[in-house]
Order: structure tokens, then sequence, then C-alpha cells
């Protein structure tokens, strides 16, 4: 039983950092435990939502700086 409630935040995690090495930017975990677990996950959660604003800004400054009617990738 307390193995149960230790592998199943960590294995949510672990999916969670899986898709977002697979391009998933809103790869969030609910936080359902108040120890280190739970604090881990408050941690990546907020790494994920730090790295989608860094992602936003810099689509934003290369649309500032690319020229008009060219598409990027």
């Amino acid at each position: 039983m307390a193995a149960r409630r230790l592998i199943r935040p960590l294995r949510a995690l672990t999916d969670a950092a899986q898709r977002m090495r697979d391009g998933d930017g809103s790869a969030l975990v609910p936080v359902t435990t108040a120890d280190e677990i739970g604090r881990l996950t408050e941690t990546f959660n907020e790494m994920v939502t730090h790295r989608g604003r860094l992602e936003h800004q810099r689509r934003a400054m290369v649309g500032d700086v690319a020229p008009t009617g060219m598409a990027l990738g």
C-alpha cells in the first residue's frame, strides 16, 4: 500500500517528463501529496509553465524580427 502511494506520483512525473520530451508543452501533473513527492511535482509543474512562457516569448521575438511574408519553421 505504501509503495503504491510512492510509485503512482513518480510514474505520473515520469510520464509527464516523457510527454515534455516528445513536445507536449502542457504536461502538468496533479499534486496529490504535501511531502517531497508533492514538492517535486509542484516544481515540475512550475518548470513546465516557465518553459511555456519562454517558448511564447521566443516565438513573439522571432515574429518581431522575421521579415514580413516569410514563414518560419
